[in-house]
């Protein structure tokens, strides 16, 4: 969905008329740049929280079935698994405090 989005986001910049030749460049670059930072905090989001329910942190629980949600549509055996193994009971116990 993220590739999609820069990707038209890109397009629009580098094809609008209307848009001054010598601005095109910089805004495509610019384009090019958040994409990448968006992508790249999108691909160590899931590490975090691997690295969390290893230490069976409550936050990461929470991250993983929010993962898994936002998921779902484009990998849906993944993502039923992870939140099936999130929204289990027996798993809230291990994450509760105390």
């Amino acid at each position: 969905m993220a590739f999609v989005g820069s990707g038209t986001l890109f397009g629009a910049v580098w094809t609008d008329p209307k848009l001054d030749p010598s601005l095109r460049v910089p805004l495509a670059g610019a384009v090019g740049v958040v994409s990448a930072l968006l992508l790249s905090g999108l691909a160590v989001w899931p590490i975090v929280t691997w690295v969390g329910l290893g230490r069976r942190r409550p936050w990461a629980r929470t991250s993983a079935i929010l993962l898994g949600g936002i998921m779902l549509p484009s990998c849906l055996p993944m993502s039923a698994t992870l939140l099936y193994a999130m929204l289990n009971e027996e798993t809230s116990k291990l994450f509760r405090r105390g």
